[in-house]
């Protein structure tokens, strides 16, 4: 069974998936660039629904962005 949350930074707005109980927090490039991303991804899709709203409004990344009518 999966279950998940999010940290959310306070300062820069970055949230940072927990999947399992393990917080995912790999710097940017990472995040962006690699098999992560398709992690993250997958992670959204399923808990899309669970994200507060402020957290999608200030994305940095832009990570949210295909799942904005959450």
């Amino acid at each position: 069974m999966l279950y998940g949350g999010i940290i959310v930074c306070g300062r820069c707005n970055r949230w940072y998936p927990i999947i399992n109980g393990v917080a995912l927090m790999y710097p940017d490039d990472i995040r962006l660039y690699t098999r992560v991303n398709i992690i993250e991804k997958l992670f959204i899709k399923r808990f899309k629904d669970k994200f507060p709203k402020y957290v999608v409004s200030k994305d940095p990344l832009k990570l949210l962005r295909d799942y904005r009518n959450i």
